[in-house]
């Protein structure tokens, strides 16, 4: 399944980091992927609700089975998840609806399908107007010291960084519109 993410540098930062023993990014892969793609109604022992387009419905006993730990991992997972943004959990009697809010849209056949629970961009909370940004190597560029490659780092407003983003992210946005039609 090929899908489009919105992270921020902070989400992806912590999707990245493995200094926790469980790999984030896998985590989410997964839970990605057993989201649904068309409405449906999900149904098991005297629970029943409607699936929406980005939204899974699992336990945690099968996530621990399929990400390979133990269910109290799970769980932990799941709340940093919900705090950074990535996905909202609604915990029933055996098994919880997660919504994925990181994916703004699902690609199945080449057809695009919208993730109507995406919330876009997030938000960024910024103590410094500047952030530090590498660019394309130039030749003015000095070579670092540990890789040899030639890295410029360019001093940004994040405000304007940000509506850059948003600008492009609702022009693509757009053009998908215009390819569904």
């Amino acid at each position: 399944m090929i899908y489009r993410l919105l992270l921020s540098s902070g989400q992806l930062e912590f999707l990245s980091d493995s200094k926790s023993g469980t790999d984030r990014m896998k985590c989410l892969s997964a839970l990605i992927g057993m989201a649904a793609v068309k409405e449906s109604v999900y149904e098991t022992r005297g629970f029943s609700t409607v699936i929406h387009v980005g939204q899974a419905a699992v336990s945690e006993v099968t996530l621990a089975g399929l990400w390979k730990c133990n269910r109290k991992t799970v769980s932990k997972v799941l709340c940093r998840f919900n705090q950074m943004g990535l996905v909202s959990s609604e915990k029933g009697n055996r098994t919880s609806v997660h919504t994925i809010l990181c994916v703004d849209t699902f690609f199945v056949d080449g057809k695009p399908i919208r993730n109507g629970c995406c919330r876009g961009l997030p938000a960024v909370n910024v103590s410094s107007q500047k952030a530090a940004v590498h660019s394309q190597p130039k030749s003015s560029s000095k070579p670092t010291e540990s890789s040899g490659e030639k890295v410029e780092i360019v001093n940004l407003d994040i405000n304007d960084l940000l509506s850059e983003a948003r600008a492009e992210g609702e022009a693509v946005r757009e053009s998908m519109d215009d390819l569904q039609l």
